[in-house]
C-alpha cells in the first residue's frame, strides 16, 4: 500500500500494511514469490527458507546462507485452462515458473549461488539500501528445485536472525539457524 500524501505514507511506513522493509542493520531477510509462468500453478508450490546466519563474535563480517526449496506439486487432473506454461509451449501440462527475490541484510556481499548443485548467476538489484538478488526457476510437475546463495553480512550480534514470508497457498516452512564457524 502506498499513499501520495506524505503524513499518510509515513505512517504507512510504519504499518504491516504498506510492504515495506527496514533499512535497519541487522540479520534479517526475505523471500518473495512471483508467478513467472502467467498461470495458477503457484497454488501447487510448497516454498522453505532456511537461514543460516553467521554468528561469529570476532569477526565483523558473517558467512551466511539462505536455501530456497521449491516444490511443483500439481495434481494430475488439472483442468483445462490456465495451468500451462506460457512460456514454455512444449512444457508438460502442470509445469511453472517462479520468479524469486531474496532481499538480504543490509550492506551484505554477494559471494555465490548453485540451483541443484550447479553455478548459477543471480541478478542483483538493491531496495532501500537492502541487496535484492533474484532469478527465475522452471518448476516441472513433481519437480523440487533448491537454490542456494552463500553471502558477507555485517556482524549483528545480540540480534535474532529473522524471516519474513510471504502469504502462500500453502504457508512457506522456515528455518533459522546460527552458524557459529568463524
Amino acid at each position: 500500500m502506498w499513499s501520495s500524501r506524505t503524513d499518510e505514507q509515513q505512517w504507512l511506513e510504519t504499518s504491516p500494511l504498506s510492504g515495506t522493509l527496514t533499512d535497519r542493520p541487522g540479520s534479517v531477510v526475505a523471500v518473495a514469490f512471483n508467478n513467472a509462468g502467467r498461470n495458477k500453478m503457484d497454488a501447487f508450490v510448497q516454498a522453505e527458507v532456511d537461514y543460516a546466519a553467521g554468528r561469529c563474535p570476532t569477526a565483523t563480517q558473517q558467512a551466511s546462507t539462505l536455501t530456497v526449496t521449491l516444490r511443483n506439486d500439481p495434481p494430475a487432473d488439472l483442468p483445462e485452462g490456465n495451468y500451462t506454461l506460457y512460456t514454455d509451449a512444449d512444457a508438460p501440462p502442470g509445469s511453472t515458473r517462479m520468479l524469486v527475490h531474496l532481499y538480504v541484510p543490509v550492506l551484505s556481499n554477494y559471494q555465490f549461488s548453485t540451483l541443484d548443485g550447479e553455478d548459477v548467476p543471480l541478478y542483483l538489484a538493491s531496495e532501500r539500501n537492502r541487496p535484492v538478488w533474484w532469478t527465475y526457476i522452471d518448476l516441472p510437475p513433481g519437480a523440487t528445485r533448491v537454490l542456494e546463495v552463500s553471502f558477507f553480512e555485517p556482524s549483528e550480534l545480540g540480534t535474532e536472525p529473522e524471516v519474513i514470508v510471504q502469504p502462500m497457498v500453502k504457508d512457506e516452512i522456515v528455518r533459522v539457524f546460527e552458524r557459529r564457524q568463524c
